[in-house]
């Protein structure tokens, strides 16, 4: 992917500070961050950016439990795919329903900002967060979002993945608790845009 120019070099710049073992393990993204715009980028035909239909036709089963199809109708975010591992984390199947269940409208104003900026530039869209567990735990997890390609007079759509930092135990679902920890663009090939993400508020 040479037009792809170290799209994660710069999330890794060193801590003048040594960071306790356990920071150090979460510092950067999850690499499975990088080899989902790898595999995003395996599915390019010449410069066009993938399609939902390209993603269903050449599914990847490292990805595809993880992963989301979301359609953005009306200013707001229809699920059209959800991976078999986010419906057993969240508890539930949001596939043709809303995205933000509960979200504030700060909340959803400013995501659907996000996802609007990776889709005008386009870029990637990157997100760690922690929620609490049924059982208590927190659980922090990396989000990654991207552009898709759709036919003249559809909606924008983006697909985006999960990947946790640790597993959950049998029978824990996520609860409402969210904590976000940072935001960060992702250059896909056209750079990123220079205004920051937009920061979310439960």
């Amino acid at each position: 992917m040479s037009f792809v120019k170290s799209p994660f070099a710069f999330f890794k710049a060193k801590s003048p500070d040594p960071a306790p073992a356990d920071e150090r393990e979460v510092a950067d993204w999850s690499p499975e961050c990088e080899a989902f715009l790898k595999y995003w980028s395996s599915l390019r035909r010449n410069d066009a950016i993938p399609t939902s239909e390209d993603f269903l036709d050449s599914p990847s089963s490292r990805f595809a439990a993880h992963s989301y199809i979301l359609e953005l109708l009306d200013g707001a975010p229809v699920v059209r795919l959800q991976g078999t591992q986010l419906e057993q984390a969240w508890a539930r199947d949001l596939t043709g329903g809303d995205f933000f269940p509960g979200r504030s409208p700060h909340f959803r104003a400013a995501a659907l900002a996000n996802m609007n900026a990776a889709l005008t530039h386009p870029c990637g869209h990157l997100a760690r967060s922690t929620y609490a567990t049924s059982k208590g735990r927190k659980i922090t997890s990396d989000w990654i979002q991207l552009p898709l390609g759709v036919r003249p007079g559809r909606a924008p759509r983006i697909v985006g993945a999960v990947f946790q930092h640790t597993g959950r135990n049998f029978g824990e679902v996520a609860t409402h608790h969210f904590e976000l920890h940072k935001l960060a663009w992702l250059d896909a090939g056209w750079g990123v845009p220079a205004q920051e993400p937009t920061p979310l508020a439960p």
